[in-house]
């Protein structure tokens, strides 16, 4: 907390370099199990390494990371650094940034559309940050009034270049298992009685779920981007708001979050998620249904084996068909897919 005898100045992650490295190269997803198994040795994920290591050296493709993706590393107790060096390689140490910052980003995007300032095919740079950025990607210091300012430009320039430049396992080396730790005993919450709540709420209707789950997310996530616009653009969002307002709800949140991607897909994850009131889940189960909504919506190809996340949340009616992401089910069709890309 800054007070009057400091001077506070904030500084952004590098998104521009990055961007350069990876702006002609195709987005490739990995769920945290195809990781661990390529890195593991097991031989029927061998061949789809060698030929991601060999399409990643080419220019052609990188495997990102994500906040929800190294939370699932950080479980490992053995393996977590030759996981994390090779998640380092194929990714080019460069992660999603994190989901509230995505959302913010495609309401941005959005009212940037409404007052035709931008279009669909704006560059996703923002979306894109060196590793350090699945915790932040950006921070203040603070330093005492009387420092010189050549000394707050130096000492900041130098942290800076340094937050650009943390690799993966470097960060994995410094939480020296802290973080393993906190993440297997995460307290368990009552998930399920939750989500029969839900059902009793709404009679197990899909569509009411939906809503539910859609006035959620817009509290959640959505109000607090809006908030976050110059006010230069709120009235165009507004003027939006205004030619539905007749609408009934669902309809008012499907136009809405037709408009925001990975918003959407967040909607349709947790929904989907809680269509099943009888699963038993585990606090780390929900690292897979935060994981799946940004890179199904701005990746290329998505893989994961994961029987239950395959046929509760990928293959249902045309959630796919609405992201331009190519979903593969197995080692062989992500290597065909990286054949013919």
């Amino acid at each position: 907390m800054s007070n009057e005898s400091e001077i506070v100045v904030r500084y952004e992650i590098d998104r521009e370099g990055v961007w350069e490295k990876i702006k002609n190269r195709k987005v490739v997803f990995l769920d945290s199990n195809i990781w661990i198994n390529m890195a593991d040795g097991k031989p029927e994920a061998q061949s789809l390494k060698v030929k991601l290591q060999d399409r990643v050296r080419a220019g052609a493709v990188f495997c990102p990371l994500s906040a929800p993706l190294i939370w699932e590393l950080y479980k490992q107790e053995f393996s977590e650094l030759r996981t994390g060096a090779l998640m380092e390689e194929l990714s080019l140490n460069v992660t999603f940034v994190q989901e509230r910052e995505v959302y913010q980003w495609e309401v941005e995007r959005f009212a940037k559309c409404l007052a035709k300032q931008e279009d669909d095919r704006c560059p996703h740079k923002r979306l894109f940050a060196p590793a350090l950025a699945y915790l932040t990607s950006a921070f203040t210091l603070a330093f005492p009034i009387n420092t010189p300012d050549e000394m707050i430009q130096k000492m900041g320039n130098l942290v800076l270049e340094r937050a650009n430049a943390v690799t993966l396992t470097e960060l994995l080396r410094l939480r020296n298992g802290q973080m393993r730790d906190y993440v297997q005993n995460l307290p368990s919450k009552p998930y399920k009685q939750a989500v029969q709540e839900l059902h009793k709420a709404t009679g197990g209707d899909r569509e009411k779920i939906w809503e539910r789950t859609g006035m959620t997310v817009f509290e959640h996530y959505w109000q607090p981007a809006f908030r976050s616009l110059p006010i230069s653009l709120m009235p165009h969002i507004a003027k939006f708001g205004e030619g539905i307002k007749d609408e009934p709800i669902g309809k008012r949140l499907r136009a809405l979050f037709g408009e925001l991607p990975a918003m959407h897909n967040y909607i349709e994850v947790m929904a989907r998620a809680s269509e099943d009131p009888n699963r038993n889940d585990k606090p780390s189960d929900f690292f897979d249904l935060e994981m799946i909504p940004i890179p199904l919506a701005y990746g290329h190809t998505f893989l994961t084996l994961d029987k239950w996340m395959r046929a509760r949340l990928l293959q249902p009616a045309n959630f796919i068909k609405r992201n331009n992401c190519t979903f593969c089910a197995s080692y062989a069709e992500l290597e065909s897919w990286l054949d013919a890309a």
